[in-house]
């Protein structure tokens, strides 16, 4: 392994700082460094291990430092290990704490960042005399790593370092003869700490009219089981702090271990329905910090019947199945909702329902117009409503010679309403503006070109679309589905389908969405994308999310380019293309200027590449 000097120090400031030990401390382990050479660590270094051996004794308090040309290190992770070797992973953590707010300065153009964390009873560890134990830091960047330096008095030619693309890889690191470090750790043995602690309280009343507030003359309940849901699953276990609420209805949970998270529930009895605190879990999550009193969390009961709704749910379609997102349906009652991203619907009115639900949405109409209902106390599923858009094109006949021609806003909208038009050629004709197709404040949803939802259906765009030139601006998406291609073109998929010469500019798309997510494309199967670009805003999806297409299991991309946009997800994401998935995809000729994060496969240019690029460029 190569090593690149990157600066000198004295030592000075790590022999002074760790020699700062209280008189009724024990030292259990120290690795200092007394030396003046530092290296800079591996490329893509995002996590390194070392180990040691230590006196026999109980950690209450450690204290760390590295040396570092970044100036903000930013979040560390540093884990302890049992019986670490110089053969072998590290294995599972004994202990874990996450450090923040590390104090720091710069000193001979470095800069130097330390910790001395205290351990409280329930953190505090054991180790044998002479126990061969390690510790690990994890960074949240890979360019916060700890430099390396040698001398201290740990093992220091046996190093762990994490390379993502490797695991771990075990480094020997040696130079002259001298051994190699970069983890600065001493572990102290002191006066027992004493607890931090903080107190959560609150009240149990009569919710008599059920409406989850304690109003005026509801009485308290005293003698009610309350709990701490330790373990999350919603249940008392017998291991778990429990408290019966007092004469006045009050309970207190005291000396709380602090800083944890708590989630407070009650013990819930037949015949009683909750209705504070709502929600799908019936608790209170509360974020202790130490020496705080958190309260009052107060729970209401009610043993009198609650009004209960009925639902009446289904699809708003096209006539020829096309899901439309963002119709609105309402009740005569007043009860309001609204079409997601896979067309559906569900709207809760009273029991018994006696009124009429209706569909509408600027451009569509409906069969049937609305539904009535009398006297209903049951659930209705298949509530459906046929859609048709009543907006046509700008001229043409679809064929090559003579395309659709669009025009407006709501001429290109139409066009992903109606699927037998899908296999025709589009020719643009202006600047779109598709503000107020954003789906938000009343405003009717974009109906995608295409789409592909899995295990429900997929409808490809096969024909050809030219944008000519001109730009779209504004476009808006958002979608929960979770399995649906996002973007302008939902699914394209056909060796003719070809989408070319669009200007998109400023995008705003969002979704769960695995299987692609992106400004022009979210799902291309095959087909040619050619002069195509991007600029300007936002996408953010699951995985698979590019700035111009989100997934691409085929085809060919060239002479496109996406700028200027913040690209984020978890997984394969990046400017131009989040995911390309095959051998075959050729990609040619782009060029991407984007701002991209993600949790894994994250690309500037493209996040998965199993195709090939041809004179390709990413700043």
């Amino acid at each position: 392994m190569s090593k690149q000097v990157f600066f000198l120090l004295t030592g000075v400031f790590f022999v002074n700082f760790f020699s700062l030990a209280y008189s009724a401390e024990i030292l259990l382990y120290d690795n200092s460094i007394n030396t003046g050479s530092w290296y800079s660590p591996p490329e893509g270094f995002s996590e390194v291990c070392d180990y040691g051996q230590a006196t026999a004794g109980t950690v209450t308090k450690f204290k760390f430092a590295y040396v570092t040309t970044v100036s903000n290190p930013g979040t560390i992770i540093v884990r302890f290990y049992n019986y670490v070797t110089g053969s072998s992973d590290p294995g599972s953590a004994m202990r874990q704490f996450i450090v923040s707010g590390l104090d720091g300065s710069p000193d001979g153009g470095a800069y130097i960042f330390y910790k001395e964390v205290e351990l409280s009873k329930s953190q505090q560890f054991s180790l044998s005399n002479n126990q061969s134990f390690g510790y690990s830091f994890e960074y949240t960047s890979s360019n916060t790593g700890a430099a390396l330096a040698y001398g201290g008095n740990g093992n220091l030619d046996h190093f762990w370092v994490y390379e993502p693309w490797y695991d771990y890889i075990w480094y020997s690191f040696s130079s002259g003869g001298t051994s190699w470090a970069g983890c600065y750790m001493q572990l102290y043995e002191g006066p027992s700490i004493d607890e931090i602690t903080c107190d959560i309280s609150g009240y149990k009343f009569d919710d008599v009219d059920g409406d989850g507030v304690w109003d005026a003359g509801e009485p308290n309940i005293p003698g009610w089981e309350m709990y701490l849901d330790e373990n999350g699953n919603g249940v008392y276990d017998q291991s778990e702090p429990n408290i019966i609420t007092d004469p006045n209805g009050m309970y207190f949970f005291e000396n709380l271990e602090a800083p944890a998270i708590y989630r407070v529930r009650e013990v819930m009895r037949d015949g009683w329905i909750q209705t504070l605190p709502g929600g799908p879990d019936n608790e209170y999550v509360v974020a202790a910090e130490p020496n705080n009193v958190y309260g009052p969390y107060d729970f209401g009961n009610t043993d009198e019947p609650i009004p209960v709704g009925i639902k009446l749910y289904g699809y708003a379609k096209t006539t020829l199945g096309v899901r439309i997102k963002g119709i609105n349906i309402s009740a005569s009652t007043g009860e309001t909702t609204a079409t997601d991203a896979l067309g559906y619907y569900e709207l809760t009115v009273p029991s018994p329902f006696s009124g009429t639900i209706m569909p509408s949405q600027a451009d569509w109409t409906f069969s049937p117009t609305s539904r009535t209902y009398s006297n209903t106390t049951t659930d209705q599923p298949d509530q459906n409503f046929a859609a048709t858009y009543s907006v046509s094109f700008g001229g043409g006949d679809g064929s090559s010679i003579d395309p659709f021609r669009i025009y407006t806003a709501k001429q290109l909208n139409a066009i992903g309403a109606m699927l037998p038009s899908w296999l025709s050629h589009f020719k643009l004709m202006n600047d779109i503006n598709l503000e107020d197709f954003d789906g938000k404040d009343g405003n009717p949803s974009f109906n995608r070109i295409g789409y592909y939802i899995n295990f429900v259906g997929n409808y490809a765009f096969t024909g050809v679309f030219d944008g000519n030139g001109y730009t779209i601006s504004n476009f808006t998406f958002d979608s929960d589905a979770g399995n649906d291609g996002v973007g302008i073109f939902g699914y394209v998929n056909a060796s003719g389908a070809e989408v070319k010469n669009v200007k998109l500019y400023n995008i705003d798309v969002n979704s769960t969405s695995t299987l692609g997510t992106a400004g022009l494309i979210g799902f291309l199967k095959n087909g040619t994308i050619s002069g195509c670009s991007v600029e300007g805003g936002f996408a953010h999806g699951d995985s698979n999310v590019g700035g111009l297409v989100g997934t691409s299991f085929g085809g060919t991309i060239f002479d496109c380019s996406a700028d200027d946009l913040t690209v984020s997800g978890d997984t394969r994401v990046a400017g131009l293309i989040g995911g390309v998935h095959v051998s075959g995809v050729v990609v040619s000729d782009c060029s991407t200027s984007c701002s991209v994060t993600a949790k894994v496969e994250c690309g500037g240019l493209i996040g998965r590449m199993e195709g090939s690029t041809t004179r390709c460029t990413s700043a």
